[in-house]
């Protein structure tokens, strides 16, 4: 695997969301990605957890009020909010869930490292415009003839030692979003990557 220690912070502000193809609000945490007819929504929440919001009908309102928490019982809680028990993983809407942190359900992401552990808890670290050459050719994606933009999200567990790279690519002409995942491990030991699914 690639081993990278470093990301570059690229912030995309846009007021109305439906401007532009990709934009970012800076205060609410909420990416936007518009084409003609569609609204692909996530928001990068207080604690650095990236939630997918809404895939649908172009709309310019933020749409994180469908976000609904309750208390899940038994489930697991992030240890930032301590004895919050309406704000678990098992029950949060993850644009790409990892393994062993009180989810439950389905993860995108299951690795073994040095120690033997599996866990991964990945969070935002970085988000940045990607142009068309700089997009690695070691992953299929879309190439079109038309114009298109993209956008990296990197989430990172610095004690499981991966990155995973969300590449997101918006051809607004064609009215198709994109996504594709590439894991790195980048921490100093060895990573056994066990699954890493599209979604």
């Amino acid at each position: 695997m690639i081993r990278e220690k470093s990301f570059s912070l690229i912030i995309i502000l846009q007021k109305d969301i439906c401007e532009m193809p990709i934009a970012y609000d800076q205060n609410s945490g909420i990416f936007s990605l518009t084409t003609k007819h569609a609204l692909y929504q996530m928001k990068k929440d207080a604690l650095g957890v990236l939630l997918h919001l809404y895939f649908g009908i172009k709309t310019n309102q933020d749409m994180s009020y469908l976000l609904r928490t309750a208390d899940r019982g038994f489930s697991g809680n992030y240890y930032e909010r301590a004895n919050e028990r309406d704000y678990s993983p098992d029950q949060l809407p993850q644009e790409y869930a990892g393994y062993g942190t009180g989810d439950y359900r389905l993860s995108a992401l299951q690795v073994i490292d040095d120690t033997g552990s599996r866990s991964v808890d990945l969070r935002f670290a970085a988000c940045r415009r990607v142009g068309e050459g700089e997009i690695s050719r070691a992953l299929p994606y879309v190439r079109p003839e038309g114009k298109a933009e993209y956008l990296e999200i990197s989430l990172l567990d610095p004690y499981a030692g991966v990155t995973v790279r969300l590449l997101y690519g918006v051809f607004d002409d064609l009215d198709i979003i994109t996504r594709r995942a590439e894991i790195v491990n980048s921490g100093p030991g060895h990573l056994l990557l066990t699954k890493a699914a599209s979604a």
